[in-house]
């Protein structure tokens, strides 16, 4: 038994140490996809590059992840999350293979539609500065059971300091002020 163990030990350590870099060579031929806790978007579409970082791997592979459409960009002033599953989907559905991507960070992205000339105010107070056009009476209103039309009703340009411009982007829809104004069922 002894002279057994004696041939095979040589030829199975052979076997390992060429097994060894083979297996660390499919490791950096993967890419690395590292999701931020939250990103803002621009576009229209969420393209992966542009919310994500991707590194390492093939040239071709980073290239072809980064072109991956994740979907629809929020709206100015919202945002959408995007989970690491919702991400592995478009991955497959762009006809890339899983098993040659990493994924690092965070277990979702929070991305945020860009600001219409938005960006911090000068008072450091964390509002946002952002033109928002809201919904003002068109004409002086009696108080008091009214019942108003979409012609009481005009926008206004204003501009908006408050974290609020970032949450609705300073808009208010028509429907959302005829409810308000008028209560539920009226039109």
């Amino acid at each position: 038994m002894r002279r057994f163990w004696r041939a095979v030990t040589p030829i199975l350590l052979s076997l390992l140490i060429l097994a060894l870099p083979a297996a660390g060579a499919d490791r950096a031929e993967r890419v690395v996809i590292t999701l931020p806790e939250s990103a803002t978007s621009e576009g229209k579409w969420l393209i992966l590059g542009d919310i994500v970082e991707i590194g390492g791997g093939p040239p071709e592979l980073v290239a072809e992840a980064a072109a991956v459409n994740a979907g629809a960009a929020p709206g100015v002033g919202t945002s959408r999350q995007l989970t690491k599953g919702q991400i592995e989907v478009r991955i497959r559905q762009a006809r890339l293979d899983l098993s040659l991507i990493e994924f690092r960070g965070a277990t979702a992205v929070t991305v945020f539609g860009g600001a219409a000339g938005g960006g911090s105010d000068s008072k450091g107070d964390g509002g946002v500065k952002a033109e928002a056009e809201i919904v003002v009476a068109a004409r002086d209103l009696a108080r008091g059971g009214e019942i108003l039309t979409a012609a009481d009703l005009v926008y206004e340009a204003k501009e908006n300091h408050s974290a609020s411009a970032v949450y609705n982007g300073g808009r208010l829809c028509l429907a959302c002020a005829q409810r308000a104004t008028l209560g539920p069922g009226r039109k």
